[in-house]
């Protein structure tokens, strides 16, 4: 009975001398201003251990705050392992690439899968379906001149029923795509 009580009392020690009472850890996984890494406190941990050392159980959702050489990740993770966390982008959340895009809608297996928004740095937008990290099923693709194309995608190209509207509003092409190719392009002359 009393090492039990021991082990919950040494499960639960707060930080001392700012440090993780599991890994000895002192900073935290965000920084603070000028890049300088933050001192780990209170707010940083749970019963006295960083982030890093929690145990969760396997097939547990957490939200975290993910910083990758390419870009920047808000939302939720599904935990493989832990500790340490071990997981993948699973769930909403939001993701800011270097290059100056953005993606904010669900994740599957650390890829966009289902309903998204992703946003281009150039100003274009496709809103719809998304499917192993690619557009794939119904959705809007807005060009940065106005143009927009509504209709199905498969594996990032248009595939299927779409029109393509022009910024004038008129409709240059309605009809079957095929890898991004209107499938009858005398169609298109006609119309025009």
């Amino acid at each position: 009975m009393t090492r039990s009580i021991e082990r919950i009392k040494a499960s639960t020690k707060t930080l001392k001398n700012g440090q993780c009472a599991c890994c000895q850890h002192t900073v935290t996984h965000k920084k603070g201003r000028f890049g300088k890494q933050i001192p780990l406190t209170d707010k940083d941990s749970l019963n006295g251990r960083c982030l890093r050392c929690v145990p969760f159980p396997p097939n547990t959702r957490i939200a975290v705050v993910l910083k990758y050489s390419y870009g920047d990740y808000v939302g939720q993770v599904l935990v493989v392992r832990c500790p340490p966390i071990v997981g993948r982008k699973d769930g909403l959340g939001m993701f800011s690439y270097t290059n100056g895009d953005h993606y904010k809608g669900s994740f599957r297996a650390d890829k966009a899968d289902g309903y998204g928004i992703y946003q281009y740095a150039s100003g274009d937008t496709y809103r719809g379906q998304f499917r192993c990290g690619k557009p794939s099923g119904e959705g809007k693709y807005t060009y940065a001149d106005g143009s927009v194309y509504s209709g199905q995608f498969r594996k990032g190209k248009k595939n299927g029923k779409g029109t393509f509207t022009q910024t004038n509003g008129m409709v240059a092409y309605d009809g079957i795509w095929n890898d991004d190719v209107e499938d009858s392009p005398l169609y298109r002359a006609l119309l025009c």
